[in-house]
Protein backbone atom coordinates (compact mmCIF):
# COMPACT_ATOMS: atom_id res chain seq x y z
CA UNK A 1 0.00 0.00 0.00
CA UNK A 2 2.77 2.43 0.97
CA UNK A 3 4.67 1.53 -2.21
CA UNK A 4 1.61 2.32 -4.31
CA UNK A 5 1.20 5.74 -2.63
CA UNK A 6 4.89 6.54 -3.14
CA UNK A 7 4.68 5.62 -6.84
CA UNK A 8 1.63 7.82 -7.30
CA UNK A 9 3.35 10.72 -5.52
CA UNK A 10 6.45 10.38 -7.74
CA UNK A 11 4.30 10.29 -10.89
CA UNK A 12 2.36 13.39 -9.79
CA UNK A 13 5.57 15.24 -8.89
CA UNK A 14 7.20 14.49 -12.25
CA UNK A 15 4.05 15.47 -14.19
CA UNK A 16 3.81 18.83 -12.42
CA UNK A 17 7.54 19.47 -12.88
CA UNK A 18 7.40 18.76 -16.60
CA UNK A 19 4.40 21.05 -17.08
CA UNK A 20 5.96 23.84 -15.01
CA UNK A 21 9.48 23.84 -16.43
CA UNK A 22 9.04 22.79 -20.07
CA UNK A 23 9.31 25.72 -22.45
CA UNK A 24 12.84 26.83 -23.46
CA UNK A 25 12.76 26.44 -27.29
CA UNK A 26 11.12 29.15 -29.42
CA UNK A 27 11.14 32.95 -29.06
CA UNK A 28 13.43 34.69 -28.26
CA UNK A 29 15.79 31.88 -29.34
CA UNK A 30 16.64 30.58 -32.83
CA UNK A 31 16.07 26.93 -31.90
CA UNK A 32 12.44 25.81 -31.86
CA UNK A 33 11.05 23.58 -29.12
CA UNK A 34 8.33 20.95 -29.21
CA UNK A 35 5.76 23.08 -27.35
CA UNK A 36 2.43 24.25 -28.80
CA UNK A 37 -0.13 26.80 -27.49
CA UNK A 38 -2.75 24.11 -26.75
CA UNK A 39 -6.14 23.43 -28.30
CA UNK A 40 -7.81 26.66 -29.55
CA UNK A 41 -5.24 28.85 -27.77
CA UNK A 42 -3.17 31.67 -29.31
CA UNK A 43 0.47 32.60 -28.81
CA UNK A 44 1.35 35.97 -30.35
CA UNK A 45 4.94 37.23 -30.29
CA UNK A 46 5.82 40.83 -31.11
CA UNK A 47 9.47 41.82 -31.17
CA UNK A 48 12.00 44.44 -32.24
CA UNK A 49 15.20 42.85 -33.55
CA UNK A 50 18.62 44.00 -34.72
CA UNK A 51 21.36 42.44 -36.81
CA UNK A 52 24.75 44.05 -37.44
CA UNK A 53 27.31 42.96 -40.03
CA UNK A 54 28.62 45.06 -42.91
CA UNK A 55 25.09 46.42 -43.02
CA UNK A 56 22.56 46.97 -40.23
CA UNK A 57 19.08 45.41 -40.28
CA UNK A 58 16.32 46.51 -37.89
CA UNK A 59 13.08 44.54 -37.61
CA UNK A 60 10.34 46.96 -36.48
CA UNK A 61 8.46 44.81 -35.69
CA UNK A 62 8.40 41.04 -36.19
CA UNK A 63 4.86 39.66 -35.84
CA UNK A 64 4.57 35.95 -35.08
CA UNK A 65 1.10 34.36 -34.78
CA UNK A 66 0.65 30.79 -33.52
CA UNK A 67 -2.73 29.04 -33.13
CA UNK A 68 -3.37 25.65 -31.56
CA UNK A 69 -5.77 23.71 -33.78
CA UNK A 70 -5.34 20.72 -31.45
CA UNK A 71 -3.49 20.14 -28.20
CA UNK A 72 -0.39 18.95 -30.06
CA UNK A 73 -0.74 20.85 -33.35
CA UNK A 74 -0.21 24.54 -34.14
CA UNK A 75 -0.41 26.78 -37.20
CA UNK A 76 2.14 29.55 -37.62
CA UNK A 77 2.33 32.80 -39.59
CA UNK A 78 5.26 35.18 -39.20
CA UNK A 79 6.05 38.42 -41.02
CA UNK A 80 8.63 41.17 -40.36
CA UNK A 81 9.00 44.78 -41.44
CA UNK A 82 12.66 45.58 -42.11
CA UNK A 83 14.74 48.75 -42.19
CA UNK A 84 18.20 48.23 -43.69
CA UNK A 85 21.21 50.55 -43.46
CA UNK A 86 24.02 49.80 -45.93
CA UNK A 87 27.77 50.49 -45.63
CA UNK A 88 27.19 53.68 -47.62
CA UNK A 89 24.61 54.80 -45.03
CA UNK A 90 21.74 54.38 -47.47
CA UNK A 91 18.42 53.26 -46.02
CA UNK A 92 15.76 50.97 -47.45
CA UNK A 93 12.64 49.49 -45.89
CA UNK A 94 9.91 47.00 -46.68
CA UNK A 95 8.23 43.74 -45.75
CA UNK A 96 10.66 40.88 -45.15
CA UNK A 97 10.23 37.18 -45.80
CA UNK A 98 6.99 35.68 -44.44
CA UNK A 99 6.85 32.20 -42.93
CA UNK A 100 3.91 29.80 -42.69
CA UNK A 101 4.21 26.47 -40.93
CA UNK A 102 2.55 23.60 -39.09
CA UNK A 103 4.06 22.02 -35.99
CA UNK A 104 2.86 18.65 -34.75
CA UNK A 105 4.16 17.01 -31.59
CA UNK A 106 4.21 13.28 -32.20
CA UNK A 107 5.54 12.18 -28.81
CA UNK A 108 5.16 13.68 -25.31
CA UNK A 109 7.92 13.20 -22.77
CA UNK A 110 5.35 12.79 -19.98
CA UNK A 111 4.57 9.36 -21.47
CA UNK A 112 7.63 8.48 -23.59
CA UNK A 113 10.73 9.93 -21.85
CA UNK A 114 11.35 12.52 -24.59
CA UNK A 115 9.23 14.91 -26.70
CA UNK A 116 9.49 14.85 -30.49
CA UNK A 117 7.87 17.15 -33.07
CA UNK A 118 7.97 17.91 -36.79
CA UNK A 119 7.71 21.48 -38.09
CA UNK A 120 7.52 21.93 -41.89
CA UNK A 121 7.59 25.57 -43.04
CA UNK A 122 7.53 27.62 -46.22
CA UNK A 123 9.29 30.99 -46.36
CA UNK A 124 8.08 33.45 -49.00
CA UNK A 125 10.19 36.36 -50.22
CA UNK A 126 8.62 39.70 -51.15
CA UNK A 127 11.91 41.22 -52.31
CA UNK A 128 13.05 41.39 -55.92
CA UNK A 129 15.29 38.45 -56.66
CA UNK A 130 14.23 36.62 -53.48
CA UNK A 131 13.70 32.87 -53.37
CA UNK A 132 11.11 30.65 -51.70
CA UNK A 133 12.48 28.30 -49.04
CA UNK A 134 11.00 24.95 -48.03
CA UNK A 135 12.02 23.83 -44.55
CA UNK A 136 11.69 20.42 -42.92
CA UNK A 137 12.49 20.80 -39.22
CA UNK A 138 12.38 18.27 -36.38
CA UNK A 139 12.72 18.94 -32.65
CA UNK A 140 13.57 16.90 -29.55
CA UNK A 141 13.13 18.03 -25.95
CA UNK A 142 14.01 16.52 -22.57
CA UNK A 143 13.17 18.03 -19.19
CA UNK A 144 15.22 17.20 -16.10
CA UNK A 145 13.78 19.09 -13.14
CA UNK A 146 14.48 22.78 -13.79
CA UNK A 147 16.70 22.02 -16.80
CA UNK A 148 15.37 21.73 -20.37
CA UNK A 149 17.46 20.53 -23.31
CA UNK A 150 16.22 21.07 -26.90
CA UNK A 151 17.74 19.85 -30.15
CA UNK A 152 16.54 20.90 -33.59
CA UNK A 153 17.68 19.57 -36.98
CA UNK A 154 16.55 20.77 -40.38
CA UNK A 155 17.01 20.65 -44.12
CA UNK A 156 16.18 23.77 -46.15
CA UNK A 157 15.54 23.62 -49.88
CA UNK A 158 15.98 26.99 -51.63
CA UNK A 159 14.65 27.50 -55.15
CA UNK A 160 17.46 28.18 -57.66
CA UNK A 161 20.02 28.48 -54.82
CA UNK A 162 22.23 26.15 -52.77
CA UNK A 163 20.38 24.19 -50.09
CA UNK A 164 21.58 23.93 -46.50
CA UNK A 165 21.34 22.02 -43.25
CA UNK A 166 20.76 23.57 -39.83
CA UNK A 167 21.22 22.43 -36.25
CA UNK A 168 20.29 24.15 -33.00
CA UNK A 169 21.16 22.99 -29.48
CA UNK A 170 19.55 24.87 -26.60
CA UNK A 171 19.75 24.53 -22.82
CA UNK A 172 17.29 26.35 -20.59
CA UNK A 173 17.18 26.68 -16.80
CA UNK A 174 14.14 27.73 -14.80
CA UNK A 175 15.55 30.05 -12.13
CA UNK A 176 12.08 30.53 -10.63
CA UNK A 177 8.46 30.01 -11.62
CA UNK A 178 8.64 33.32 -13.52
CA UNK A 179 12.22 33.60 -14.76
CA UNK A 180 14.09 31.40 -17.26
CA UNK A 181 17.58 31.74 -18.76
CA UNK A 182 18.72 30.03 -21.99
CA UNK A 183 21.78 29.63 -24.18
CA UNK A 184 22.19 27.97 -27.56
CA UNK A 185 24.58 27.05 -30.34
CA UNK A 186 23.06 27.34 -33.81
CA UNK A 187 24.73 26.15 -37.03
CA UNK A 188 23.86 26.46 -40.72
CA UNK A 189 25.84 24.67 -43.43
CA UNK A 190 25.33 25.55 -47.07
CA UNK A 191 25.79 22.65 -49.49
CA UNK A 192 28.53 22.12 -50.72
CA UNK A 193 30.59 24.61 -48.62
CA UNK A 194 32.95 23.04 -46.08
CA UNK A 195 32.51 25.24 -43.02
CA UNK A 196 29.20 25.98 -41.28
CA UNK A 197 28.07 29.35 -39.96
CA UNK A 198 28.04 29.20 -36.16
CA UNK A 199 26.01 31.43 -33.84
CA UNK A 200 25.97 31.74 -30.05
CA UNK A 201 22.87 33.21 -28.41
CA UNK A 202 21.84 33.95 -24.81
CA UNK A 203 18.26 34.71 -23.84
CA UNK A 204 15.81 35.22 -20.98
CA UNK A 205 12.08 34.92 -20.39
CA UNK A 206 10.24 36.68 -17.59
CA UNK A 207 6.57 35.97 -16.93
CA UNK A 208 4.86 39.25 -16.10
CA UNK A 209 1.51 37.51 -15.52
CA UNK A 210 -0.49 34.62 -16.96
CA UNK A 211 -1.01 36.48 -20.26
CA UNK A 212 2.27 38.28 -20.95
CA UNK A 213 5.90 37.11 -21.02
CA UNK A 214 8.87 39.40 -21.60
CA UNK A 215 11.39 37.99 -24.12
CA UNK A 216 14.98 39.06 -24.78
CA UNK A 217 18.14 37.62 -26.33
CA UNK A 218 21.49 38.70 -27.75
CA UNK A 219 24.16 36.84 -29.66
CA UNK A 220 27.04 36.86 -32.09
CA UNK A 221 28.41 34.79 -34.96
CA UNK A 222 31.66 33.03 -34.02
CA UNK A 223 32.11 30.98 -37.23
CA UNK A 224 31.67 32.45 -40.72
CA UNK A 225 32.31 30.98 -44.16
CA UNK A 226 35.20 32.65 -45.96
CA UNK A 227 34.21 35.71 -48.04
CA UNK A 228 30.82 36.04 -46.30
CA UNK A 229 29.54 38.71 -43.93
CA UNK A 230 29.86 37.94 -40.23
CA UNK A 231 27.04 38.92 -37.89
CA UNK A 232 28.94 40.73 -35.18
CA UNK A 233 25.82 41.20 -33.05
CA UNK A 234 22.10 40.35 -33.19
CA UNK A 235 19.35 40.87 -30.65
CA UNK A 236 15.68 40.23 -29.93
CA UNK A 237 13.43 42.03 -27.46
CA UNK A 238 9.72 41.40 -27.40
CA UNK A 239 6.53 40.41 -25.69
CA UNK A 240 4.64 37.13 -25.82
CA UNK A 241 0.86 37.29 -25.48
CA UNK A 242 -0.98 34.12 -24.50
CA UNK A 243 -4.71 33.92 -25.20
CA UNK A 244 -6.47 30.86 -23.81
CA UNK A 245 -9.93 29.63 -24.77
CA UNK A 246 -12.68 30.21 -22.21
Amino acid sequence: MNSLLINRFIFLFLSVSLQSFAQSGGPPMLTHGTGTPGNKNWEINTSFNTEFSEQSVFTVPLLDFNYGVKEQTQLKFEIPYLITKTENKNFSSGIGDAIVGVKHRLVNEEAHFISFSVYPQIEFSFSKGGHTQYKLLIQFKKTIGRLVVCQELGYIYVQQNPNFFMSGTLVGFKVSSQFEIMCELFFEKIIPMNNPDGLFNFGVRYELNKRFILLASAGTQFIAEENTERKTFFSFIGLQWLIEKH
